[in-house]
Order: structure tokens, then sequence, then C-alpha cells
């Protein structure tokens, strides 16, 4: 299952008060760009991207206290899922072959790419 959001839909998620230069928008393309290469880099090769034994997704940007950030992952649902495989945002990553969160710095507009 692939739940991979546009890039019009994640710049659309950046709240209206943070208003991105031409600049800041291409920066943002660029990252973007580079995690859907990423995702689709990670999905199992033994599994067809419709299975319902591999979940890619890449999010809207949520709020984190002074940043933004859009979370993705590359699920292989054939790994055993472990309850000790909780990370710091309370998602179980115990499934992840791949993961990622995009950062958006509020006072200063950077993009940071996070693994």
């Amino acid at each position: 299952m692939i739940n991979i959001i546009s890039y019009e839909e994640l710049l659309a998620s950046i709240p209206v008060e943070f208003v991105l230069t031409d600049a800041e928008k291409n920066r943002l393309k660029e990252k973007y760009d580079a995690e859907v290469e990423q995702l689709r880099k990670w999905i199992p090769k033994d599994l067809s991207e419709d299975s319902e034994q591999v979940e890619v997704h890449f999010g809207k940007f949520e709020e984190a206290q002074t940043q933004l950030i859009a979370f993705g992952w590359v699920k292989d649902r054939r790994i055993p899922w472990n309850s000790a495989g909780w990370n710091w945002f309370g998602q179980n990553t115990s499934q992840d072959v791949y993961g990622f969160g995009l950062a958006f710095d509020k006072k200063s507009h950077g993009f940071s790419r996070n693994h």
C-alpha cells in the first residue's frame, strides 16, 4: 500500500503564517523529490508496490514545537512487530526498513532531512 502525498499537498500543509520564498519552495521540492526516491528504493524487491505486506507513507507536516515535521517510512509487514520498537514520537518502528522526518524550522525557514 503506497500513500505518498504530492509536493503540492506537502507545501499546502505548511500553515499560512509561514510565507515561503521561491528559493525556499525549491529547497523543499528538492528534499521532497529525494525522499520520494528513497521511499521507492526501499520497497522490498520481492514485493509488488500494491502488496498488503508493504506500507509506504509520506505524510503532511505536523506541529512539533519549533518545527513542523513530515514523517515517512517503508514498512515490511513480514517483519514481526515488536513492542520494544517505539521511538521518541510514539511510532513503532519495528517493521521499518526505511524512515525519515522532513523538518521545517519555523524561525529560519530551513528544511532538513533526518534519518
